[in-house]
């Protein structure tokens, strides 16, 4: 008898350490599962078109319109974006991206994915940030950056990831009508950026939303229709329950970019 009581008492001290010894570690595990904000701004040619609509005010007060590439005003928008991010101690990280030949990466890195100070985050986009590069064979890849992020970003995420598109939707690669219109996921050659939203949405669920910032150019204002890559930006925001945003007005209402960054941070997790 005493033997079995000693063996259950020392059994017992054994399961008590262990459970004090790991019940920390997940825990910890808990805590370094984290969602994110990926910030995916375009680089691609048409960006270096000028932007739509932007004024200044000169020093007697009159109006005049400030010419400036959508590059430009891409980042711009990112400064703010990423400022009150930062404020609101909301993990991003800023990707830019572009197709250009010979080279397999669609996107590349500006920033990993972290808690930046606003001062830091506003002084690194402003000195680094490239808005002038070559136009020359620079073409916009959403369907197929999307994949590449697929593949090698979002599967380190364990939380919520909300991607954030800055970009005037000019797709280089698919029909944007048939890929409108696409049904069939598995068809290739019609797998083009609202049909690979769709995938993203149907494969993460509630853990993933795209949101969408569309850059005017110029030959876009006193067009009768809504232009094709708003329309697209539009799809893909309603698609994946996300929200779409017009760069130009965002850029002139600071509560439109509260707005966006409140939804962006509300539910990560």
């Amino acid at each position: 008898m005493k033997k079995n009581r000693l063996w259950h008492i020392l059994t017992g001290i054994i399961f008590l350490t262990w459970g004090i010894m790991f019940l920390p570690g997940i825990s910890h595990a808990e805590e370094n599962s984290f969602g994110a904000v990926l910030i995916l701004t375009d680089v691609s040619g048409s960006m270096q078109d000028p932007a739509s609509g932007f004024e200044i005010t000169d020093q007697e007060g009159r109006k005049q319109e400030k010419r400036i590439s959508k590059s430009e005003a891409a980042k711009e928008l990112v400064v703010q974006i990423t400022n009150e991010l930062s404020e609101k101690s909301c993990k991003f990280g800023i990707y830019t991206m572009c197709y250009k030949a010979g080279f397999k990466e669609l996107y590349s890195p500006f920033l990993s994915i972290d808690n930046y100070n606003a001062q830091e985050i506003k002084d690194i986009v402003t000195d680094k940030f490239i808005t002038k590069y070559p136009v020359f064979n620079r073409r916009t890849p959403i369907a197929d950056t999307l994949r590449q992020l697929d593949e090698n970003e979002f599967k380190a995420l364990n939380g919520s990831i909300r991607v954030l598109i800055i970009s005037d939707g000019k797709e280089s690669f698919y029909d944007l009508e048939k890929d409108k219109n696409n049904t069939q996921t598995q068809d290739e050659k019609v797998i083009g950026p609202l049909t690979e939203t769709r995938r993203l949405k149907e494969k993460y669920g509630q853990a993933l939303s795209i949101y969408t910032v569309f850059m005017e150019d110029v030959s876009d204002k006193d067009k009768k229709d809504k232009p094709q890559g708003a329309v697209l930006l539009e799809d893909m925001a309603s698609a994946s329950a996300g929200k779409y945003f017009a760069g130009k007005e965002l850029l002139e209402n600071k509560s439109q970019i509260d707005e966006l960054v409140n939804l962006l941070c509300s539910s990560i997790q």
